[in-house]
């Protein structure tokens, strides 16, 4: 029995048309796969895909984000923090991310004060800020804060003898104030009495050790800022409060008399117990970082009472060995 001529030429144009149809999925299939990637995450907890309000940070910056880690060569450290910035170059391609050995660069660790073994660097339009806690709300937080368009200014009250953060003087506050523009803010003074208005672009309010009264229109107006939310440093020398009791008052805060003494401070080597050592430090995101001993002369005590609807965390605190020297400090 002889095959059919038609038959085996309809089965020939059968499987050429497969093989042209399958070569033409196989090269989209090449071309599509250089253009789009598609991952998915199966983790319970989805803690390799960034969270909703990460995306929408990412998605404000209009131009590329550079991120370099201070890390030492070691394939735990650099893989986590390498895993933790894959999250975001995914969402965002542009990201530029690079890996710097600390070691091999030391004046620029200086320069940039860096101080952890994979500490981040974050740079956009020209601002930046360092970050020390590998987490994905921390990251996003430090992106959110160097991407803002608005100026971030610390405002450092004046007209009452305070501490100068542009003057160059030796009781001045010059240093802190080239640190600040250093790290993306703005250090602004301001006069109350000249201008009644707390700029609404002020990230914290400074209060630089006062030397006279301020006025009770004044204290209203810090009382206001801080009731709206507005965040307060107050800076205060020994016996001297600067004419802001009423605001102490309302904040709970008191000024214990005298001046703190540790007269074991001896086994130490110093010689003047009004020198106050405080070796460990609170949670508080203050302090967080701090691993060295600090040490205080002529350090007053303070009290505090969180009035309603405040909280009081103190960040700072003596050793147990430590009084209030209200006498002379004198003798043995």
């Amino acid at each position: 029995m002889t095959p059919d001529p038609r038959r085996r030429l309809k089965h020939r144009l059968q499987s050429l048309v497969f093989y042209v149809l399958f070569l033409g999925v196989v090269g989209l299939l090449a071309v599509l796969s250089t253009r789009y990637t598609a991952q998915w995450d199966w983790t319970a907890t989805g803690s390799n895909t960034l969270s909703e309000a990460s995306r929408r940070v990412l998605d404000g910056l209009d131009e590329p984000l550079s991120i370099t880690s201070f890390a030492r060569e070691g394939e735990v450290l650099r893989g986590r923090i390498e895993g933790l910035i894959a999250r975001y170059r995914r969402h965002k391609p542009d990201i530029q991310f690079l890996f710097v050995n600390p070691d091999t660069q030391p004046g620029r660790v200086r320069e940039l004060g860096i101080s952890v073994d994979g500490e981040l660097l974050i740079e956009y339009q020209g601002r930046h800020e360092n970050l020390t806690r590998l987490t994905e709300q921390d990251l996003t937080n430090t992106i959110q804060r160097v991407a803002r368009q608005q100026q971030r200014w610390i405002v450092f009250l004046s007209g009452h003898g305070e501490r100068d953060p542009l003057g160059k003087a030796n009781h001045d506050l010059g240093a802190f104030g080239q640190e600040l523009e250093r790290k993306g803010y703005t250090a602004q003074t301001l006069n109350l009495a000249a201008t009644p208005d707390i700029p609404h672009n002020t990230s914290v309010l400074v209060l630089a050790s006062p030397q006279r009264d301020l006025l009770p229109g004044e204290v209203a107006q810090i009382e206001t800022y801080l009731e709206q939310g507005g965040n307060l440093l107050w800076l205060t020398e020994p016996q001297a409060n600067g004419g802001t009791g009423t605001l102490a008052e309302r904040l709970g805060i008191g000024f214990l008399p005298g001046t703190v003494v540790d007269a074991s401070t001896q086994l130490l080597g110093i010689s003047d117990p009004a020198i106050a050592l405080v070796p460990n430090y609170s949670d508080h995101p203050i302090p967080r970082d701090l691993d060295l001993v600090s040490l205080f002369p002529q350090a007053v005590a303070l009290s505090a009472t969180a009035p309603e609807g405040w909280q009081a965390t103190p960040v700072l605190s003596t050793l147990a060995r430590t009084w209030n020297e209200t006498g002379p400090i004198e003798g043995t």
